[in-house]
């Protein structure tokens, strides 16, 4: 087995070592996301399924391909075959190699059918681009090893390379940001929080239409409550949940599911104390009128009209089961970033052991090693 300090360690040793390691890093992570369990299992996501993108299959749908798959991996896609090839050659890497592959394999999407058969009805509701950053986590290790093993053997021209291939990567993903924005259309939402703030306008709940991700910077301006959002799996009205639709602000590009959605909320304002909806496209317009909503204000040169429900009663607190208990609020306010503090802190624990033994290492691995193999 490995060496440390000189000495082989026997195999009954390592497992134990590595079982232990696994018992204790399992149980902490189990604690830390504690709450979540809990509340997955006492308020299952019944969300029925919504259509997303980074589902697609990337071969037929190129340009989907390309947002998906070419922009956040960039020059990392040429890197793809040593990853495979070092990562199954090397036994200590192979570990790496299948956490990375099934990484990738789930964030592209239906390109394969591996998302689907490994998480299920999870796939319908879940986004697979955060499946793909994680697959670029995994990878950096394999790209440090190569990066390290070019500059060995091409020098200086290996480090112009790799600054070369690194600023392309980046220079791709900002400049596809400015070319493919996510709201395609500038605007402030200022004016929108300050009205909701005075007048006791935020006694109500609002709805915003055509605004697009800028809902949540308006959440964060202004008291009032509102009955949408952008995490699918923690809007639980029914409305909501029976409609294949994601933020309500966004409906009409989820076509008659986004459409019901919306509907159905609209109809139920009373119950909710949804008074105000705040509407930056018009194409909502005859909704909200045969909805029984007039128009009463206007902000931002007109270009956003404010729209009122009259005899809507006063927002009062939702009896909901996902309202967590204190001590869960605690846990989550405290566990995720005292574990990564507590991660940072551990780097600088003193060890006067380690130059030595990073000494001898480097010596048994250079002896061990054969021609043009890297020893890690």
């Amino acid at each position: 087995m490995d060496r440390e300090n000189g000495e082989r360690i026997s195999t009954p040793a390592f497992v134990t070592r590595t079982i232990s390691i696994v018992v204790v890093v399992g149980a902490a992570i189990a604690v830390v996301l504690l709450p979540f369990w809990i509340a997955l299992i006492h308020n299952p996501v019944t969300q029925v399924p919504i259509s997303h993108a980074s589902r697609a299959n990337y071969i037929l749908s190129p340009w989907l391909g390309l947002n998906y798959f070419v922009i956040p991996y960039g020059a990392l896609i040429f890197a793809l075959p040593f990853i495979v090839l070092r990562g199954s050659a090397v036994v200590r890497l192979r570990p790496l190699l299948l956490g990375f592959w099934v990484a990738f394999l789930v964030g592209i999407g239906g390109t394969t059918p591996v998302g689907h058969l490994l998480l299920g009805r999870a796939y319908e509701v879940l986004t697979m681009e955060r499946f793909s950053y994680w697959a670029t986590l995994l990878a950096l290790p394999f790209v440090g090893l190569l990066a390290t093993e070019l500059v060995d053997r091409f020098r200086i021209r290996a480090v112009i390379g790799l600054t070369l291939a690194a600023a392309f990567t980046c220079g791709l993903g900002a400049a596809w940001i400015i070319y493919r924005p996510a709201d395609a259309d500038e605007f402030k939402v200022d004016s929108a929080a300050a009205w909701l703030g005075r007048d006791g306008h935020d006694k109500y709940r609002y709805v915003t239409l055509g605004f697009g991700d800028r809902i949540s910077q308006l959440a964060t301006l202004t008291n009032a409550d509102s009955v949408d959002g952008l995490w699918n799996s923690g809007r639980t009205l029914p409305e909501l949940t029976q409609h294949g639709g994601a933020a309500l602000t966004m409906s009409k590009f989820f076509q008659k599911p986004g459409l019901d959605a919306l509907r159905a909320m609209l109809y139920h304002a009373d119950h909710y104390g949804l008074k105000w909806v705040l509407v930056k496209d018009p194409f909502y317009d005859p909704l909200l009128t045969f909805a029984g909503f007039r128009r009463v204000d206007t902000l931002e040169n007109k270009t956003i009209t404010i729209w009122s429900k009259e005899g809507a009663p006063p927002a009062v607190p939702m009896n909901t089961a996902l309202i967590p208990p204190r001590w869960q609020g605690l846990m989550w306010g405290t566990l995720p970033f005292g574990s990564s503090l507590l991660a940072l802190l551990v780097l600088f624990i003193p060890g006067e052991h380690l130059p030595r033994a990073a000494e001898e290492g480097t010596s048994n691995a250079v002896e061990d090693l054969e021609p043009g193999r890297l020893a890690l």
